[in-house]
């Protein structure tokens, strides 16, 4: 019954055995059992399901990058969008599995592109360190994608890559707003070489850990408002160190290879 459902309780399984099968266990000792069987509660990693289809595309895609080194990757603007909540992040979600299990399908607690957040952030960084960051209340449109490009990623490329060096790589997202005319348009204008990017690979993305870094930070603090919230995040993201921005894109070739380990599942990052 714990493998059927991974996320099922210990108190919900007890009731299970009792209603089913007549047999009388507290949750204590259900959980206790388990444990004897190596099936341990533990945090439920946030993870997009992936179909079949997306698999290949993400394989397909690790396969095309596969030789790429850490170098290559240096040359690359990473960028995302990400919400942060004005009172704190949704509640934590625990799963019964073995080690070595947390990526297993059954084991992830499926994400969403946003929540109900209350301030949408858009960055950018590169192996060298972070660049500007965007700040809007509701949902990003391509109106809104297109004006923060000019205001925003202009002043970023500069200090991001070294553009007299070679040509450097814009990484975004599938996101509508991202792929819209105008904003293909945009790329093409400012000549822009866009890299390819597979469907739901937040983990293929070091910019991913970056959001991680700022919510914890702020987590730490109570905000009472929009815009103390908005200063703080203003204020971890320039934070961040150059040296970790370095670290992180520098564990791309690892990732290209975890995805073609994992048939293109998820990986732990």
């Amino acid at each position: 019954m714990a493998l059927q459902d991974r996320k099922k309780s210990s108190k919900a399984l007890a009731a299970e055995l009792r209603e089913a099968q007549g047999i009388v266990l507290s949750a204590r000792s259900v959980r206790r059992r388990l444990v004897e069987k190596d099936l341990h509660g533990r945090k439920g990693r946030r993870k997009p399901l992936l179909t079949e289809r997306q698999k290949q595309l993400r394989l397909s895609w690790a396969k095309t990058y596969k030789d790429w080194t850490a170098e290559d990757w240096a040359k690359v603007i990473w960028t995302d969008e990400s919400n942060v909540e004005l009172f704190g992040q949704p509640g934590t979600r625990y799963v019964r599995r073995r080690p070595g299990e947390a990526y297993r399908e059954e084991c992830l607690i499926p994400t969403v592109k946003f929540g109900g957040g209350s301030i949408m952030i858009w960055g950018c960084m590169s192996a060298s360190g972070v660049g500007e960051v965007f700040l809007c209340e509701g949902r990003m449109t391509s109106r809104r994608y297109l004006d923060m490009l000019e205001e925003v990623l202009e002043p970023s490329i500069l200090q991001l890559v070294d553009t007299e060096q070679g040509n450097y790589f814009f990484q975004q997202d599938n996101a509508p707003c991202h792929k819209s005319r105008e904003a293909m348009r945009w790329f093409e204008e400012n000549r822009v070489n866009l890299l390819s990017w597979p469907p739901q690979s937040p983990d293929l993305s070091p910019i991913e850990n970056l959001w991680h870094i700022v919510k914890s930070k702020i987590a730490q603090h109570h905000c009472a408002s929009k815009t103390a919230l908005k200063e703080k995040i203003v204020e971890e993201w320039n934070a961040i160190p150059a040296a970790t921005c370095l670290k992180l894109v520098s564990s791309m070739p690892r990732r290209v290879k975890l995805v073609i380990k994992a048939g293109g599942g998820s990986i732990k990052y």
